[in-house]
C-alpha cells in the first residue's frame, strides 16, 4: 500500500501553477534589483528647508533667470525646499509646499538651520 500523503505531494496543484504567459514567483523574485541606499542619501543631503523673508510676494520662475517665465507667486513666509547641488550664486532651485519645481531669486530665501 502506497502512502497518500506522499502521492499528494509529488502532484502539482492547479492553483500553484501559473497561467500561460504569467510569471511563477521565482520568474518575479529574480527580476527584483537591489537599491542603490547611497544615492538616495546624495539626493536627500542636497536639500533643505528654506522660508521667504524679505518680501511680501516671491515669483518662483521655470529657470534661474529675472527674465524666464513665472511659474507661480509664493507668500512671504511660505516653506520651501532648496536643492543647494541645482542652485546657482543668483537664483536657489526650490520646490513649493504645493510640489512646484522652480528657481527664486536667493536673497529673499532664509536658510533654516
Amino acid at each position: 500500500m502506497q502512502n497518500n500523503s506522499q502521492g499528494r505531494r509529488d502532484r502539482l496543484d492547479p492553483k500553484d501553477v501559473p497561467a500561460h504567459g504569467e510569471p511563477n514567483s521565482k520568474e518575479l523574485c529574480s527580476e527584483a534589483h537591489p537599491i542603490e541606499e547611497t544615492a538616495s542619501a546624495e539626493v536627500t543631503k542636497s536639500f533643505t528647508t528654506g522660508v521667504v523673508a524679505d518680501c511680501l510676494k516671491l515669483n518662483v520662475r521655470k529657470k534661474p533667470s529675472a527674465d524666464a517665465e513665472v511659474l507661480v507667486t509664493i507668500d512671504a513666509l511660505s516653506k520651501v525646499m532648496v536643492d543647494m547641488a541645482e542652485s546657482t550664486n543668483d537664483f536657489f532651485k526650490v520646490v513649493t509646499e504645493t510640489g512646484i519645481e522652480g528657481f527664486c531669486m536667493r536673497k529673499y530665501i532664509a536658510l533654516k538651520k
